[in-house]
């Protein structure tokens, strides 16, 4: 609809409607998802656990530890094509954190990707390093459903 609006001269101007522009990017099925959930768990079937995510990200905030900076080549190593919306990887802000939690497993301690897993996907994909708040055993045990 055209409407008369006013300048700042006291003269009016007919104001047409602003034509809507086309996203950036492809409509994204895992931004749209993001935009409705909040992210509730993070399994891992090799290891029979599951993470509650939201538990995670507030045991990394209240940890007060600064992110640990990986390395492409050391994040290679927990980082999976599995599951991972490459369309997504695209556009995601690998400027926030992940979340890496400490576990023991048949008598070893192992690192595990909580959240994060496009970031550091892109990371890996693009040889960049990537920030990661590291979980202790108790805060990443605080974490299992």
């Amino acid at each position: 609809m055209n409407e008369l609006a006013p300048t700042p001269h006291g003269t009016h101007v007919l104001q047409r409607p602003t034509p809507r522009r086309a996203p950036l990017y492809p409509p994204c099925k895992n931004c749209a998802w993001y935009r409705h959930h909040t992210p509730v768990v993070s399994a891992f079937r090799e290891l029979g656990v599951v993470f509650d995510v939201a538990l995670a990200e507030r045991a990394a905030r209240e940890s007060g530890r600064a992110p640990v900076t990986f390395s492409w080549r050391r994040l290679r190593h927990y980082v999976s094509k599995d599951g991972v919306n490459t369309r997504h990887v695209a556009h995601v802000d690998r400027s926030k954190p992940g979340v890496m939690g400490t576990l023991r497993f048949k008598g070893r301690r192992r690192l595990v990707l909580i959240e994060g897993s496009h970031r550091a996907f892109g990371s890996v994909r693009d040889r960049e390093s990537y920030n990661l708040h590291l979980l202790t055993e108790e805060e990443t045990a605080r974490c299992l459903r």
